[in-house]
């Protein structure tokens, strides 16, 4: 359903603000217990280029630390 209406996004900005926003909190207070007295801060979301370089640099660090079987 999600895709549908976002699919033809390719920039945070093209993003509803709205969503931007709940999207934040809810990353902001997922983890967080009743009893707890923490918090967490969610800093603004990264732009496509810079996201794309965090999750290619985190694929070559799990690539490096689990290598495949037939890599080794």
């Amino acid at each position: 359903m999600l895709h549908g209406v976002i699919g033809h996004v390719r920039e945070i900005e093209e993003v509803p603000s709205v969503l931007v926003g709940r999207l934040m909190h809810y990353f902001s207070t997922y983890k967080l217990r009743p009893e707890s007295s923490g918090s967490v801060t969610v800093n603004e979301p990264y732009g496509r280029a810079y996201a794309e370089a965090v999750v290619t640099a985190a694929l070559e660090d799990y690539q490096h630390e689990f290598p495949r079987p037939d890599t080794v």
